[in-house]
């Protein structure tokens, strides 16, 4: 009995401490952003004239997404969120705010422009969160006290 609670103890330490992480690509006429090889960052540029940039995050946890800032050119500029579908596309202020959840591992952002006239551009803070398997037997859930506790036994 005592060995098999230092055995859950030590598998629930090592699970507990395992942090999710995201890879950022991106293309066309911008930077990646930051958090590429991290847990969390931001996508936030301006734009110019006949301009598209394409961000993808990827990760095999939980991607979310909430702008922070959306500002194009109304029907000309858009924006588009997607994951294996469209979740947003819009053109202006009132467009993609989120927040959006992503389990297909991928969630992209693209931003593309015609010939005239700009808003600021966007802005958007990512993060990525794992499922963690706590103590043998026990999965499915983000709390590891939980699991030692028994609380989410599979």
């Amino acid at each position: 009995m005592t060995l098999r609670v230092i055995i859950a103890i030590l598998f629930y330490t090592v699970q507990a401490s395992a942090q999710c992480t995201a890879t950022v690509t991106c293309s066309g006429q911008c930077s990646c952003g930051t958090g590429s090889g991290t847990s969390s960052g931001t996508i936030d540029t301006g734009y110019s004239n006949n301009w598209g940039c394409y961000w993808t995050i990827a990760s095999s946890g939980t991607i979310s997404l909430q702008f922070f800032r959306f500002s194009l050119e109304t029907n000309y500029d858009y924006g588009t969120v997607t994951s294996n579908v469209q979740l947003c596309r819009a053109s202006n202020v009132n467009g993609c705010w989120g927040p959006y959840t992503s389990t297909t591992g991928t969630l992209s952002v693209s931003l593309t422009a015609d010939y005239s006239v700009l808003g600021s551009g966007i802005g958007a803070s990512w993060s990525v969160q794992c499922a963690q398997n706590c103590a043998a037997g026990y999965t499915g859930t983000t709390s590891c006290t939980a699991c030692a506790t028994g609380k989410y036994k599979t």
